[in-house]
């Protein structure tokens, strides 16, 4: 016969298992609350860390800058706000080395450019890496924001630094610009080997920095302003229905290889030409993919822009391009669109999908034809525009013709 239980003994095993379950759920609540992380608001910092002026410093030993809690981890989400910094601008964070951080957020009612690369003087020399960890910067509030390089002046809400570089340890890097009013500007360099960057949001991003990140580039939604130099390296640009890629500045913009992908978007020149002001045969940037109906926008100025052969790429809907100035006739006019390098560039239905307009698409001058250079470019076919004389002319054709038919009618029926 088995020995009979022991009904204390039981209670007790019970009561230590309950104890143990509780025990492991604390434990795994505090882990998971350490692993994603806290929220780290920069307030400038106090006694001896206290910025008067424009000098503190991000990674300071005893926290301070970070209202208490520490400088912040790899997990950790940083919100750069005027709760803490009511008047504080162009803020230089010193100091050399890597920074780390989960996400940045800039929630700014004042214009502000933090220098993540400049020592506690604001001199230049100092090297400085921020890491973020979800490649999230967002956005959020009216003010210009601008993450800047070192020696960098004040102007938008900025990441900057001559050689501050961004990187990610995901995918990519997700950059938000959630208000239209004010701009964000990142002149810090963004940096990663296959690494990609999402342009969201409806207000307007500016890249000035020389970024070496060799994934995609997609413009979601707003406007990216790309100045020269800063998107060489990224594979391709595509420009989702609400988004604008807008051209800054004389020069180079995007590399020989770095595809444009057209989704509904606006490609918008800025008056600037792409890859120079001068035509050169086997200079140009990548091919065109038309995912949906778009725009190409040559703006004010004089832009001469040359893609790559486009012939074998995927068309769908009407590439529209606006505000083209030119030489109908022989080309080599004020505006110029290039396809490759000959008359082979684009298909001809690719041509016949392609409409120009002198303005913002209300006057239409034609769909493209080749121009007789034969050197890629494409003009507007030749659309005549009746003289008044002529409308009328026509008009008495057809009432006169009217009136013929209804006399023969009427004779028909006097002799039935």
């Amino acid at each position: 016969m088995p020995p009979k239980a022991d009904p204390y003994a039981t209670k007790l095993h019970s009561r230590i298992n309950v104890f143990l379950l509780a025990l492991t759920v604390i434990i795994f609540a505090i882990v998971l609350q350490t692993s994603q992380g806290a929220t780290k608001q920069f307030d400038g910092g106090t006694s001896a860390d206290t910025a008067t002026g424009t000098s503190t410093s991000w990674g300071s030993t005893n926290g301070l800058s970070w209202r208490l809690d520490g400088v912040p981890t790899a997990a950790d989400d940083v919100i750069f706000d005027n709760v803490f910094l009511p008047t504080l601008q162009n803020v230089q964070l010193g100091g050399s080395g890597s920074r780390v951080a989960n996400s940045l957020t800039l929630s700014l009612t004042t214009d502000q450019t933090w220098s993540l690369g400049a020592n506690s003087t604001g001199s230049s020399g100092t090297t400085a890496t921020l890491t973020l960890t979800s490649g999230n910067i967002t956005r959020t509030n009216t003010a210009n924001s601008m993450l800047n390089t070192i020696g960098a002046t004040s102007g938008m809400g900025l990441l900057t630094g001559a050689v501050t570089t961004l990187s990610t340890t995901a995918a990519g890097f997700t950059i938000a610009n959630q208000d239209t009013d004010g701009g964000l500007q990142i002149n810090a360099v963004v940096t990663g080997a296959n690494k990609s960057v999402t342009i969201a949001g409806p207000g307007t991003t500016t890249f000035s920095g020389a970024n070496s990140y060799t994934g995609s580039t997609l413009i979601s939604s707003g406007k990216l302003v790309a100045q020269v130099g800063t998107l060489v390296s990224t594979s391709s640009v595509t420009v989702n229905a609400g988004g604008t890629l807008m051209l800054s500045g004389n020069g180079r913009h995007l590399g020989n290889a770095t595809g444009v992908i057209l989704n509904g978007g606006t490609f918008n020149t800025g008056g600037f030409s792409e890859p120079t002001t001068t035509r050169t045969i086997g200079q140009n940037i990548g091919s065109v993919t038309l995912q949906a109906s778009s725009i190409l926008d040559l703006a004010n100025g004089s832009s001469v822009i040359a893609f790559a052969d486009s012939s074998t790429r995927t068309w769908a809907g009407t590439l529209s391009i606006y505000n083209w100035t030119g030489n109908t006739v022989l080309g080599n006019g004020t505006d110029q669109v290039h396809f490759g390098d000959g008359v082979t560039g684009l298909t001809l239905a690719q041509l016949n999908q392609i409409q120009f307009y002198s303005d913002s698409g209300t006057t239409f001058l034609g769909t493209a034809t080749w121009a007789p250079d034969m050197d890629g470019e494409i003009v507007p076919t030749f659309v005549p525009v009746p003289e008044p004389s002529t409308w009328a002319a026509g008009i008495l054709a057809v009432v006169g013709a009217a009136f013929a038919q209804r006399r023969r009618i009427m004779r028909v029926r006097g002799t039935a």
